[in-house]
């Protein structure tokens, strides 16, 4: 694995990115070695897609035309991704010699597209002798050889992870040719194009946002209720009956279905807006569903050794 502990990422971190994030250190570390000729992980960062391809499915990448024929959702994914990569860029670009601001791009979409989580991440304190800094869940995040070929369904295999590697255990048997996937989180096919590059024609998980239509219509007794039973800024379209708002500045107009305050509908579904890494996300998360009696499991070591073409 490709971790901040790996020696040639350690020895970037020492050289001023200990205040930064893990996946601008990672992008950076893969940025300095990119011309390196021997190193243990040359056979793996072949099949990395290249550049060509990113350019083509990363929303980030497009011109300005594509991205305006986006979704709003999208376009707010869009925006904290790019917010993201401006960050990790300043912080990073004095320490990248030379005019490689879009092989560091490349690199940090890597990442991005491929990381895993993993909470075992090392981080040295600000001051010596300090204790250890605790990292946001954001940066528990790794790059795992063959465990990144596998690609994305609304449910798969499961995803584990500790302190030596991590694996992937089969959740139920499958015939021979048949492709094995999992599930990288419960998310729309706002998020997924944003953060991957891809959409599922069958999501089960997707939701259409409607904050950017409903909310600007509402006035403040409305936004208050809302806000009372945790609906603000939640309002999507996911197989339920839309409710009309009157506009009115009486409360008392607004729908009696809700229950009482502080108390969810069992029917409804309120969704915490994703973030890029958190332990909701699969492809970056601890599973925790119990393992399958006849299970199939691939251990990848923290560090691998793979052969030398």
């Amino acid at each position: 694995m490709i971790t901040a502990n790996t020696d040639f990422v350690k020895s970037v971190k020492s050289q001023g990115l200990r205040d930064g994030t893990v996946h601008g250190l990672l992008a950076t570390a893969l940025t300095l070695q990119h011309d390196v000729m021997e190193k243990w992980y040359a056979p793996w960062e072949r099949v990395w897609p290249p550049i060509y391809e990113i350019s083509m499915s990363m929303p980030i990448l497009w011109c300005e035309a594509w991205q305006d024929l986006l979704p709003q959702p999208a376009k707010d994914y869009l925006a904290k991704q790019q917010a993201k990569f401006n960050k990790d860029w300043k912080k990073s670009k004095d320490l990248i010699k030379g005019d490689i601001f879009y092989l560091f791009r490349y690199y940090w979409l890597v990442v991005n597209t491929r990381c895993f989580y993993w909470e075992h991440n090392e981080w040295p304190p600000r001051k010596p002798g300090k204790r250890k800094r605790n990292l946001p869940a954001e940066d528990n995040m790794a790059l795992a050889p063959f465990v990144d070929y596998f690609n994305h369904a609304s449910e798969g295999c499961i995803y584990t992870s500790d302190a030596s590697g991590c694996s992937i255990t089969c959740n139920r048997d499958y015939t021979t040719g048949e492709e094995v996937t999992f599930c990288y989180g419960a998310h729309n096919n706002d998020y997924l194009l944003v953060e991957y590059g891809f959409v599922l024609p069958d999501n089960k998980h997707d939701h259409i946002i409607l904050d950017h239509i409903i909310l600007p219509e509402l006035i403040d007794p409305q936004r208050e209720l809302l806000q009372e039973y945790n609906y603000l800024r939640c309002v999507h379209l996911k197989g339920v009956k839309f409710i009309r708002f009157t506009n009115t500045n009486n409360p008392a107009t607004m729908p009696s279905i809700l229950p009482p305050p502080n108390k969810v509908a069992p029917s409804a579904t309120v969704p915490s807006p994703p973030s890029t890494l958190s332990p909701s996300h699969p492809k970056k998360r601890r599973a925790s569903s119990p393992l399958p009696t006849r299970a199939q499991t691939t251990k990848v070591s923290s560090t691998p050794k793979l052969p030398v073409y």
